[in-house]
């Protein structure tokens, strides 16, 4: 598989914040700044979403708990499939397409918000979709 250098920069730049951001805790904790500490956690946690994001839709296998839940559980195939799932996943997609925008907007694209917005989408196309019909969207 051949990964483009744009990607790569992306997946070194999510790394260097997980990095530094992890340094960046150590110091906090022997400061005492609990909540300074929980902000740069919360982030991190968000950082390593965005980097697990980016490498499954480079094809990395999904490392999402919550999307094989969403896919495993017990759900008759008439409900994932149903209008109101349907209807779902479009405003989702229309979020998507806004959050893009907004992204693109303030420069943050590809690396900005659209991500969250994107990975609960995919959730839901694959739930709706299953496999087949899923792409890249960017």
């Amino acid at each position: 598989m051949e990964v483009p250098g744009s990607e790569l920069d992306a997946w070194a730049r999510a790394a260097a914040r997980l990095r530094n951001g992890a340094g960046k805790m150590v110091g906090l904790l022997a400061a005492g700044d609990r909540e300074e500490c929980r902000q740069v956690a919360v982030d991190l946690c968000v950082a390593a979403g965005e980097l697990l994001s980016r490498l499954e839709r480079a094809g990395a296998e999904p490392t999402d708990d919550r999307l094989r839940d969403s896919v495993e559980k017990d759900v008759p195939l008439e409900l994932l499939t149903s209008p109101t799932n349907r209807r779902y996943r479009d405003t989702l997609r229309q979020a998507w397409e806004a959050a893009v925008a907004v992204d693109k907007e303030r420069g943050w694209f590809p690396d900005g918000e659209a991500d969250f917005v994107e990975d609960l989408l995919a959730r839901v196309e694959l739930e709706v979709e299953g496999p087949v019909g899923r792409g890249e969207r960017r």
